[in-house]
């Protein structure tokens, strides 16, 4: 993917200076034949003497365009950066927009990603630099209002870098951005939206702006998850296959938090005994002091505070982990720990299903699996998160008795991948029993 850039940039040089622009072409060949030799130690003490070879090579050439609504002109490390000249706005860092692009990078990659969806087209240093660390495997959505600054992309920038069939340059309307946007959050999709874009054509009550701070918590998580990973994996021994081994059923109750949990106890006391159960781990303390004693329980939050669903308990009860969740889950909890690395889980309850499936569930009975809010509530009564919510900013969709309820955007990708699980397991019967919650295409809704 460098080879051209690499070529071009040794050829300029070697107009000024002959034998600097041999070097620069002579160093990324060493570098080439040291990585299909293997020789990794070497390869990369190369590399590492090569890059100040090629900051040298950019920092030749002092580059200004001075378009009508835009000057571009040299970064001090000589890529080039842009500035609208209406509010003097900066679209990179005058210092090293291509390095500043590599952090944003790898704040948002993730090896499972294939697409990613950016709002905002400058010089294409971000875009350019996730092709870079997917290998150019990714396909990358570039989306912008303004028809110049996609021009000057092409012109000026590094977006042409990126492999043509992997590069998607859209021209839209506002609202036809948004829609693409959330569209591909929802199917969890990899979304940025560039600061400067977002200040110029959205304010704080605008969808976009909502779904913006939602995916900056997102990537929170998940940088937060794995660095959870990384000590969940050396401190439980245990893989959930094992537990798994020993407990099979063909029936399995799947306990969640909604609120509509709290209507269907008494169901749940009845089932009890002829149904293994296995709940998150929100629900167990409430579970305990009534009466019901689940076989497992599952937990997958990354965030410190979640650790208090289970603080203070002293059971032996086994603990399902997702390898992102807490550390302290598996630091702490007194019975016995197992894990599941499953990185593309990204709800607790689907986590939940997809344990009764693995263990072999030819029914699963689910229940507070509400993934809205019905009556305006959060969770079911007694657990840690139980909260009143305004629906203000919420969306509506389809509701399991035939009406509609109130939920919002980051719950519909958990909606889809429900029933995605169900569509693609025709051999297992999936009960709903939340009455007033989301509609899941595919269960049976339990009277």
């Amino acid at each position: 993917m460098l080879l051209e850039p690499i070529k071009t940039l040794s050829i300029e040089s070697m107009k000024t200076n002959t034998e600097f622009g041999k070097s620069i072409w002579n160093g990324w060949t060493s570098i080439i034949d040291k990585g299909k030799n293997e020789d990794i130690a070497r390869m990369a003490d190369a590399i590492e003497d090569y890059i100040p070879l090629l900051y040298d090579a950019m920092r030749t050439y002092d580059v200004t365009a001075d378009e009508q609504d835009y000057e571009l002109y040299s970064s001090r490390s000589g890529f080039l950066t842009m500035m609208r000249k209406e509010d003097k706005k900066l679209l990179h860092s005058e210092i090293d927009p291509m390095w500043e692009g590599y952090e944003h990078a790898e704040l948002l990659f993730r090896p499972e990603m294939t697409e990613y969806h950016i709002a905002g087209c400058d010089l294409g240093y971000l875009a350019y630099q996730i092709s870079c660390i997917s290998n150019g495997s990714a396909d990358i959505y570039i989306y912008d209002i303004d028809e110049r600054r996609i021009e000057l992309a092409h012109e000026y920038g590094v977006i042409d870098w990126i492999p043509q069939d992997k590069q998607h340059v859209v021209l839209s309307e506002k609202k036809e951005i948004e829609k693409s946007l959330v569209r591909a959050f929802n199917e969890s999709k990899a979304v940025y939206i560039e600061k400067w874009f977002k200040q110029l054509y959205f304010d704080l009550n605008d969808l976009l702006s909502r779904l913006d701070a939602i995916n900056d918590t997102r990537l929170y998580l998940g940088q937060l998850a794995s660095i959870n990973r990384q000590r969940n994996i050396e401190k439980i021994k245990k893989n959930i296959d094992e537990y798994i081994e020993n407990n099979r059923s063909s029936s399995w109750m799947v306990i969640a938090a909604g609120p509509s949990l709290d209507d269907r106890i008494d169901i749940i006391k009845e089932k009890r005994s002829d149904s293994k159960l296995v709940c998150v781990g929100t629900v167990l303390k409430k579970l305990l002091d009534l009466g019901i004693k689940p076989d497992i329980a599952v937990v997958l939050d990354p965030l410190n505070r979640t650790f208090e669903q289970v603080s203070g308990l002293n059971t032996d009860i086994p603990l399902c982990i997702n390898a992102c969740a807490n550390w302290q889950f598996a630091e702490y909890y007194t019975g016995e720990k197992y894990y599941m690395d499953r990185a593309d889980i990204d709800n607790v309850a689907i986590m939940a299903i997809e344990f009764a499936i693995m263990a072999g569930a030819e029914t699963v009975d689910i229940f507070g699996l509400d993934l809205a809010y019905p009556s305006n509530h959060t969770h079911a009564s007694g657990t840690m998160d139980a909260a009143e919510v305004s629906d203000t900013n919420l969306v509506k969709v389809d509701s399991s008795d035939g009406s509609e309820v109130y939920t919002k955007e980051e719950f519909l990708t958990y909606i889809e991948s429900a029933e995605e699980i169900v569509s693609s397991h025709n051999n297992i019967t999936f009960v709903n029993y939340s009455k007033h919650g989301a509609l899941i295409k595919g269960t049976k809704i339990a009277d």
